[in-house]
């Protein structure tokens, strides 16, 4: 069996395009504090990495908070979704992302607020 993939690739295209709805995945992992540096002010934001059937990646992007993560930000909400948490939970918690790596996730993707389809919620699954 030959170790090579055999797919078509788009070039020059800046993402993948996928298509508003849920989809099924299981979540590899969250990145350290990443820099985008590309846009005009720089950024520094986390991926949250999932992997769905037959391989297709899935990322999440949160930009680092002014304060810390809460219900109120991207980045709190996300980690709330990653523990099964209500988005809008308000009590304190502690989250280690790396407990939740394998697990199966439901997520949501719509049109963001500049017109793009982007992961904008997760919720595990039971």
């Amino acid at each position: 069996m030959s170790e090579y993939v055999s797919e078509k690739i788009v070039v020059n295209s800046d993402v993948m395009t996928i298509e508003a709805g849920a989809y099924e995945a299981k979540f590899i992992g969250m990145t350290d504090w990443l820099i985008n540096e590309k846009s005009d002010k720089q950024t520094i934001y986390r991926r949250f990495d999932f992997e769905g059937e037959e391989g297709i990646k899935y990322a999440a992007f949160a930009d680092k908070p002014k304060m810390a993560p809460r219900s109120a930000n991207k980045y709190g909400r996300f980690l709330l979704g990653l523990s099964g948490r209500a988005a809008n939970s308000t009590d304190l918690c502690e989250i280690d992302p790396s407990e939740f790596v394998g697990k199966k996730y439901q997520l949501i993707y719509a049109p963001n607020t500049k017109g793009n389809v982007a992961l904008s919620a997760f919720t595990m699954m039971r």
